[in-house]
């Protein structure tokens, strides 16, 4: 039996289960608190774990940064922040397509960025640049949103 995804209409966060038996539209409050999986509108980033994640790990990576010397402003530093910015951008435009196909590109991309930010910070802590305990707490932290986006996009992808 296939699985139901229309989305739930929700009023200040309870089902409002009688607009939807009636057939009634829901107003604009609604759709906020439409669930973000396998849906026909726009899902609401914000409330997305992972996107939230994303978030607090550009913070923390901006702070990572700071032990780069200012040589590389232009070079490693400048890679490193604009692909852990890329991972929680790429959710938050994702969110905004209405099929799971297009909505599943932009999780690969996301997760694409998180690797790459992998990556720069493994060369990074190699050229002795950032200490291998600061790299490795982070890494600890970019791990688990990779797991988390990949659970997401196999999600969208099994029906």
């Amino acid at each position: 039996m296939a699985k139901d995804y229309r989305p739930a209409i929700v009023h200040f966060g309870i089902k409002n289960q009688e607009n939807r038996i009636a057939g009634m539209p829901p107003n604009n409050l609604c759709w906020q608190y439409v669930p973000f999986l396998k849906c026909n509108v726009m899902r609401n980033f914000r409330e997305l774990i992972i996107w939230k994640q994303g978030i607090q790990l550009t913070a923390n990576v901006y702070e990572l940064c700071k032990q780069l010397p200012k040589d590389e402003t232009y070079g490693l530093k400048s890679q490193i922040t604009r692909a852990a910015v890329s991972i929680p951008a790429n959710i938050a435009e994702g969110c905004s397509r209405r099929s799971e196909k297009d909505f599943r590109r932009f999780l690969e991309i996301s997760i694409g960025s998180a690797f790459e930010l992998e990556t720069h910070l493994v060369i990074a802590e190699k050229l002795g640049y950032i200490d291998r305990k600061s790299v490795d707490e982070f890494l600890r932290e970019l791990t688990v949103e990779q797991k988390q986006i990949n659970a997401l996009i196999i999600e969208l992808t099994v029906d």
